[in-house]
């Protein structure tokens, strides 16, 4: 009987130190736990926080693109007319200057027949004579046009100036200079003098 009481003290004994231990395991594995846990939150943050250089320099690099991104020339305009001419013809070329209507309503052409030339003197404009008929009797040039919007209106020039002399048509080469042509016209209803300049 005694020895049946020592078993007895002993396996109790041995129940409360197992007892004892098992909150300090418990406690071991909380503590690991929750330190995977924040090591788990920790590589979220890292994996999910934006790079603020990285941002800002491809912020930088889209403004500048878009700063220095070049842009096509636009053509010779003036009010509502896109003009093309050069800025100075040879010996052999023929004076060409375009009047496109670059505006979205029709603009009325006055003298459509008539070519105005003039030449810089002395600080000047003078008139160049250029007839449209040969010394004859010639009927009315039409006293307007109607130029629509996209079409163009273009004046030819051989850079001689016409003459009559005893119903005889004569022309004489122009001098070396500055010239003008200019073309009269009404848009928005009003009347206005487009003139391109160049040189011969």
């Amino acid at each position: 009987m005694k020895n049946y009481h020592s078993i007895l003290i002993i396996a109790f004994i041995a129940l409360l130190g197992c007892e004892a231990s098992k909150p300090s395991l418990d406690k071991n594995s909380r503590d690991d736990s929750l330190t995977m846990q924040e090591v788990a939150a920790s590589e979220d943050e890292i994996k999910v926080e934006p790079n603020p250089s990285k941002g800002q320099a491809e912020s930088e690099t889209n403004a500048s693109s878009h700063s220095f991104e070049p842009k096509a020339e636009a053509g010779s305009n003036s009010g509502p007319w896109s003009v093309t001419a050069l800025p100075s013809y040879s010996e052999e070329e023929e004076v060409k200057v375009s009047f496109t209507n670059s505006s979205d309503e029709t603009i009325i052409l006055y003298n459509p027949m008539r070519k105005n030339v003039e030449r810089l003197k002395n600080g000047e404009w003078a008139s160049v004579n250029v007839v449209y008929c040969r010394c004859r009797p010639c009927p009315a040039p039409p006293e307007t046009r109607e130029i629509r919007p996209g079409k163009s209106y273009s004046v030819k020039w051989s850079k001689k100036e016409d003459g009559c002399n005893e119903n005889k048509f004569t022309q004489s080469e122009c001098k070396p200079g500055t010239y003008r042509i200019s073309i009269s016209y009404r848009s928005d209803g009003a009347r206005s003098v487009e003139s391109i300049e160049f040189k011969i």
